[in-house]
C-alpha cells in the first residue's frame, strides 16, 4: 500500500508465491481467493492487532520514534479494514524481477 493508501499492491516472491507460474486467469482467481478469504479470516486481524499491540509498547526515543509508530500503526489498521474490491483492483508485482533490476 503506499504512502497515502491510494493504491495497493501484491507482492510476488521469487519462490512459494501464490501467484508463481499461473496465467492471466489463475492469478485473478488468485487475488479473488486472497480477496474472498484471507482478510476476512480472525487469524489475520488478529496477527494485525498484535502487532499494533507491539509498536505500541516499544520504547519511545526521539521524535522520529513517534512519527514513526505513529505512521506504522495508520497503515496497520488500514489493512484492517481492506475491502475484496481493493484487493481484485491490486496490481501484482514481482519483488525477486525488481531485486534483480536494482
Amino acid at each position: 500500500m503506499n504512502h497515502d493508501f491510494s493504491s495497493l499492491m501484491l507482492s510476488e516472491t521469487e519462490t512459494e508465491s501464490l501467484f508463481a507460474v499461473k496465467s492471466e486467469e489463475e492469478r485473478e482467481a488468485t487475488k479473488t481467493l486472497l480477496a474472498e478469504w484471507f482478510i476476512q479470516t480472525n487469524a489475520y486481524k488478529e496477527v494485525i492487532n498484535e502487532c499494533i499491540h507491539q509498536i505500541k509498547t516499544e520504547n519511545i526515543r526521539t521524535e522520529e520514534d513517534i512519527e514513526d509508530r505513529v505512521d506504522a500503526i495508520q497503515f496497520l489498521e488500514k489493512l484492517k479494514v481492506l475491502t475484496a474490491k481493493e484487493i481484485e483492483n491490486a496490481s501484482i508485482e514481482n519483488l525477486y524481477a525488481l531485486q534483480q533490476i536494482g
